[in-house]
């Protein structure tokens, strides 16, 4: 080991240390759930002090059993997805169902989940009159008004399949660990997709606009339970993060790209609270059209860090030749004395059996901090013959 260059020295102790207090965290769950099984009891262990996350980018297909026990044996405190399971199938949102009871696990559903449902819905009024009805009444966050006809089935099924973990317009808490997690807009394909799909959002959840849309994401977040970790999964991030191509919602793509592909609906909402550290969000895939890589990791001008999960693909062979190697996003969290905070972010390559294959460091606020003291480090004066 001490013949390794300090960077993989570094990585070395990140895993260990992410892997360790993983290891942990879940075993005083389960010996705490064993306790009260027997009915002892006893006092209540204080919180932990590290969260490791793994985050799912956008599966496009690629997720199956082998994702399953390979997040499973990764021993994450929660798994998180953040959509475009694969154009309406229902076969992955199945899938990630029989993760419930191994995982904490939260979803939320991106434009590829109703890929045919809303262009249908923008073409023919027709499919939307057994759900716009009843529309009116219905609660933003509650499960959309699906109407009965074959259109609706393929959303539906994925839809009561994901019902467990799903946060679309709304929140899970998992006390235990402590962690919340409030969902952003459901079904999101960036930009101004809120104007484009109004009629699908007004007719399936009666919510009408940015502004109605913001103040339901941020009655979740008012509404988390005190001293957890509160992180916000949504399918796109929002507006405001930059509108060069290889920003982190950057458009690369039309005459040369360029632009903010944002959520204008999430960023308000994000400007209304406090207390989410950190955002998390796919859709904007890591390579660029026409070439280049998108910057997934920022730091917004909130002090929030915005993390995009969307490498795709999120499959590859083993370099052996033997198996199929799987892609997560793993974001670790730290509690202080000032609340949760963003530690670290990396993405690991790693096998069905938890082997990793391959770390990608992509920040860590050590980093940043050196990065920070480097840049105030005042210049050396040139000597002057």
């Amino acid at each position: 080991l001490c013949r390794w260059p300090s960077s993989r020295r570094s990585a070395l102790a990140m895993w260990w240390s992410g892997r360790e207090q993983s290891c942990t965290n879940r075993l005083l769950r389960r010996l705490s759930s064993v306790l009260a099984a027997l009915g002892v009891r006893s006092t209540p262990a204080a919180p932990p002090r590290r969260l490791r996350l793994a985050v799912v980018g956008d599966c496009h297909g690629q997720y199956n059993e082998d994702d399953n026990a390979a997040l499973i044996a990764l021993v994450p405190d929660a798994a998180l997805f953040v959509g475009d399971y694969d154009n309406e199938a229902a076969d992955i949102p199945r899938t990630i169902a029989k993760l419930h009871g191994a995982l904490p696990v939260a979803s939320i559903m991106g434009n590829h989940d109703a890929w045919y449902l809303s262009k249908l819905i923008a073409r023919e009024r027709t499919a939307l009159d057994s759900a716009s009805s009843s529309a009116s009444s219905l609660a933003p966050g509650a499960q959309p008004r699906l109407g009965e006809s074959a259109e609706f089935e393929s959303v539906r099924q994925q839809h009561s399949l994901l019902a467990p973990s799903n946060v679309g317009w709304g929140r899970r808490d998992f006390e235990a660990l402590p962690l919340s997690v409030v969902g952003g807009r459901p079904l999101s394909s960036g930009g101004a997709s809120l104007e484009r799909h109004a009629r699908m959002y007004s007719s399936l959840w009666g919510v009408r606009g940015a502004e109605e849309s913001a103040a339901v994401i941020a009655k979740h977040v008012r509404a988390a339970p005190p001293g957890a970790a509160t992180v916000m999964l949504a399918h796109n991030g929002p507006s405001g993060l930059g509108s060069a191509r290889d920003d982190i919602c950057g458009k690369d793509w039309g005459g040369g790209g360029g632009g903010d592909w944002g959520d204008e609906d999430l960023r308000l909402a994000l400007s209304d609270v406090t207390g989410v550290p950190v955002v998390i969000f796919g859709h904007m895939h890591d390579r660029l059209q026409g070439g280049g890589q998108r910057s997934m990791v920022c730091r917004g001008a909130d002090g929030r860090l915005y993390v995009n999960g969307a490498r795709v693909p999120r499959w590859r062979t083993a370099p052996s030749g033997c198996g199929v190697e799987r892609l997560f996003t793993m974001v670790d969290l730290e509690q202080s004395s000032g609340g949760w905070a963003a530690a670290r972010v990396e993405q690991v390559w790693a096998l069905p059996d938890g082997r990793v294959t391959e770390r990608e460091p992509l920040w860590s606020v050590d980093d940043e901090v050196e990065q920070i003291r480097q840049s105030r480090r005042p210049h050396a004066r040139a000597n002057v013959a």
